[in-house]
């Protein structure tokens, strides 16, 4: 399951954050939630489920997965 979660960046991520495209993300790859679960998953870490709706920020956190050995999560973006 990809649950990405995000904040907006202005000079660092949190630990465990990953910034791509002027974001920062976090990957949540051990649970299996639908959307409404998966939302209030984002708010417990402080940030909100990504809407990955800019073209240029979801080609840059697909190079990033693919980059990073993530590669099957790339099929659910």
């Amino acid at each position: 399951i990809f649950l990405p979660l995000f904040s907006e960046a202005m000079a660092q991520c949190p630990t465990e954050y990953e910034y791509i495209g002027g974001r920062c993300f976090l990957f949540v790859t051990s649970a299996d939630q639908v959307a409404a679960e998966a939302s209030d998953t984002c708010v417990f870490f402080g940030g909100k489920l990504a809407q990955l709706d800019d073209c240029r920020v979801l080609g840059e956190v697909s190079h990033y997965l693919q980059d990073n050995g993530k590669k099957q999560l790339v099929n659910l973006i």
